[in-house]
Parts: structure tokens; C-alpha cells; sequence
């Protein structure tokens, strides 16, 4: 019996894993679609909001595998996640969430009684859903479990929109307080003063005399700007279902939300997440996302997806010298280090860590610097010393703002986005021509 090496082994199951996002479709039998899937066209599904998006030119696709993907993703999408049902966790990508609000992506989270929670603890923590069912008797449709939101600010997402009709939905929790907002994120829809979170689940408004409901009016919608990027919240998902989505002014809402998110553009993906929520056992899709999961999660992590090729490439060389197969090396020119800063600095400005990219480029300025001033370690005292000596007071000042801001921003006195990175960029630049040309 031939030997089979290890490396045919490894290379014959990495062929495997690759295809079997694809096989399995043709081997696992479709699941049961659940609730909130853009594939559900029950009452409960949310396939004519995906085709009312359609309709106005939005790009729809969903995530079955890793919210990791957003790392892959430019700022030209929204990430939509409704009434999710699974436990966020680090495995799921959620860091990549926050770079990707940053660099002017949208984010909506619209939950109940759902996990949403799992996933606002560990990117934004000063907000939550109360996980409550909100009541409202002094506004509502039927039965105060259909509460209608009247109670506006004004704001984008409510033009042309009267009111909203929810369904057993719930509130939005705010960590520093219940009205205004708490951190970044601003209320700008509330329920009636009379209602209240039924946390004694009676359904009746008597324990806000005893203390264990918790009386309105509270928040259920919430939005911020961060960075370049926007986030609604909204505490009812079912506000977009197919039973609901065309009720009172559901549609218009819905529509609007997107729109403010995709910062009025219409050649914008709108992504969304159907991998939290509940699939069926072994079905096609759980299975292809868990194949999908840590290629994508591997591929998506800044400094493994650059040693991914890498590792690739070597595996690939190893193979073909030992069937004989010579591979001529290409030659390349030494460029020193100015290749790895530039590859860090990328990756940086690339998910919104401007404080690394301007401590990565001041630290590299330095070090040239003190090459051509001949000292061991320049220190900003010493560079501004000897520049007083070269150019005139007006120009000294200037760089020593220019200065004392990067000293601020490095010591996290101050945040700073891409335009403050920009410009302190061109400062830096500036000095390494001067230092250059009277040193």
C-alpha cells in the first residue's frame, strides 16, 4: 500500500474543508427557517422588508458564519441584526464591530427578550435591553402589549412617520440614565407616562405602587454616531416582521432607519446577521457557517490574515520541492524596516486605531531623526532646542503645538479620528522634510 505523506493529508483536507460550505447544501436537508430570517416568508419572517430594501436599490446579503466579516467589509454597509436568539462571544467576531462603526459602517440591533444583550456588553456596554415586556396603557393598539410610539425627538429616522406600532416589545436600559441617554447613544422615542416594564409579568400596571414594575415613560429607540459610523437600537424586533412591517407607519420607520445608517446612499450592502438566530439542528446553513466560522475569523484578524499567505505559501513550497519541482526565488531590494511600518500603519488607519497609527509614525519619525541628528534617542526637548536654532519663532510655535497635541494623544488625554490623524500626519511630515534639510 503506497504511503500517503502528511502533507498530502493536510493538503486533501484543507480541499475538503474548503469545499464543504458548498457540499453541504447538497448533503444536509434544509432546516426549518426561524423567526426573523430574511428567507422566512411566514408571518414571523422578515423576507418583505428584505425585498421592500430591494425595491430601493440596497444590495441584501446574509451572514450565516462570523460577524468577523465586518473586518472585510468597507464603510459602504449596514449590518442588520434582528431579534437574534444565540449567545454573542469573541469567536463571533464582535471585536470588528467597533472598527467597522468607525470607519463609517452602520450597525442596527433591534431585540426584546433575545441575546442582543451578549453582544451590547462587550461593544457598548452603557446600554442594554431590559428584557421586560413594556405595557403601555395610555397608547396602544387592541391591548397594551401593542403599544403605539408617539413620543418623538426630532431626527431623520421619523420623517413622515406619525407612529409606530410595537408587538410585546420591550425597553432600552441606559447606564447612566433612563431618559436622556447614557454614553454616546441619545433616546429618541419613548413610550407613554403610562407605562410601565411588567417585571412581575401580572400584566397589570399595580406593581409600579409596590416596586417591582418599573413605571414609564421609557426609551426604545436609541441612536449614536461613532467616528465616521452610526448605531440604531430599537427594543422591539417584531417591528419588522411581514405581519408588522406594513401596519400604521412600520414601513416608512424601517426604511428611514436604513437610510440613516447607510448615510442616505443607495449603492449600500446591507448585511444581514442570520447566524444568532435559531436554525435547526444539522441543517444546510448551520452547517456551512460552522465550516465557514474560523476561515473567516482567521482570515478577518488583523496580523493573522498577513501571516495567512505566509504560512500558505511555505506549506505550499515544502510540497513541491519534495516532488522535485524547483521553485526559482524571486530577488527583492532591502528596504530596511520601511516595509513593516508601512504594513502596521495600514493595518491601523484600516480599522480606526489612529492613536497606534500616530504613535507608530511619530515613533518611526524619531528614529530617523535621531540617525540624522546623530543622537542615541531624541528627545522632544533636544529636537525642539535645535530647531529653535534653524527657523523662525512663528514656525517654532507651530511645532510645538503640533507637538504637545501627539503628546496628548499618545499619553490618552484625547480620542482623534481620521482627520485629526491627517493632519498630524502632514505635521510629522513637515518635521522629518525640516529635520531632514537643516540637519
Amino acid at each position: 500500500m503506497p504511503r500517503v505523506s502528511v502533507s498530502i493529508m493536510l493538503l486533501s483536507l484543507a480541499f475538503v474543508v474548503a469545499l464543504m460550505p458548498m457540499l453541504s447544501v447538497l448533503i444536509f436537508k434544509p432546516g426549518k427557517t426561524p423567526t426573523f430570517s430574511v428567507f422566512n416568508k411566514d408571518w414571523d419572517g422578515c423576507s418583505k422588508f428584505k425585498e421592500m430594501l430591494e425595491e430601493r436599490g440596497y444590495k441584501v446579503k446574509v451572514v450565516v458564519s462570523s460577524l468577523s466579516v465586518a473586518n472585510k467589509l468597507n464603510k459602504n454597509c449596514v449590518i442588520v441584526i434582528i431579534g437574534p436568539s444565540k449567545m454573542y462571544t469573541p469567536d463571533d467576531g464582535i471585536f470588528g464591530i467597533i472598527p467597522f462603526i468607525i470607519n463609517g459602517g452602520g450597525v442596527l440591533i433591534a431585540d426584546d427578550f433575545g441575546s442582543a444583550n451578549s453582544l451590547l456588553l462587550q461593544t457598548f456596554p452603557e446600554v442594554s435591553f431590559y428584557g421586560y415586556l413594556l405595557m403601555d396603557a395610555g397608547s396602544y393598539d387592541k391591548n397594551p402589549v401593542l403599544p403605539i410610539i408617539r413620543n418623538f425627538l426630532p431626527h431623520p429616522i421619523f420623517e413622515d412617520v406619525h407612529e409606530i406600532l410595537f408587538n410585546y416589545p420591550s425597553a432600552i436600559k441606559m447606564a447612566l440614565t433612563n431618559t436622556t441617554g447614557g454614553g454616546v447613544f441619545q433616546v429618541v422615542a419613548m413610550s407613554s407616562r403610562y407605562s410601565w416594564l411588567d417585571v412581575d409579568m401580572d400584566h397589570q400596571p399595580y406593581g409600579i405602587l409596590n416596586g417591582t414594575d418599573i413605571p414609564g415613560p421609557l426609551p426604545v429607540v436609541a441612536v449614536a454616531e461613532i467616528g465616521r459610523g452610526r448605531v440604531v437600537l430599537i427594543s422591539d424586533p417584531s417591528v419588522f416582521i411581514n405581519d408588522m412591517i406594513t401596519r400604521r407607519d412600520n414601513a416608512v420607520f424601517a426604511l428611514n432607519v436604513i437610510k440613516w445608517l447607510a448615510h442616505g446612499k443607495t449603492n449600500v450592502t446591507i448585511i444581514f446577521d442570520e447566524s444568532h438566530l435559531n436554525w435547526e439542528g444539522f441543517s444546510d446553513v448551520t452547517v456551512c457557517g460552522l465550516f465557514l466560522k474560523p476561515l473567516i475569523w482567521f482570515t478577518s484578524t488583523p496580523y493573522l490574515a498577513l501571516i495567512f499567505p505566509v504560512i500558505a505559501s511555505v506549506f505550499a513550497l515544502r510540497v513541491l520541492r519534495r516532488r522535485g519541482i524547483k521553485i526559482k526565488r524571486p530577488t527583492f531590494r532591502r528596504r530596511g524596516k520601511f516595509g513593516s511600518f508601512v504594513a502596521k500603519l495600514h493595518i491601523y488607519e484600516r480599522y480606526g486605531m489612529y492613536r497606534e497609527a500616530l504613535r507608530t509614525l511619530y515613533e518611526y519619525f524619531r528614529k530617523e531623526a535621531s540617525k540624522i541628528l546623530k543622537v542615541q534617542d531624541l528627545k522632544e526637548e533636544y529636537l525642539l532646542d535645535f530647531l529653535s536654532r534653524k527657523v523662525d519663532p512663528q514656525t517654532l510655535r507651530k511645532i510645538r503645538e503640533a507637538l504637545r497635541g501627539i503628546r496628548d494623544v499618545l499619553r490618552g488625554r484625547r480620542q482623534i479620528g481620521r482627520e485629526d490623524f491627517l493632519k498630524y500626519y502632514f505635521d510629522i511630515k513637515f518635521l522629518d522634510e525640516l529635520v531632514r534639510k537643516v540637519g
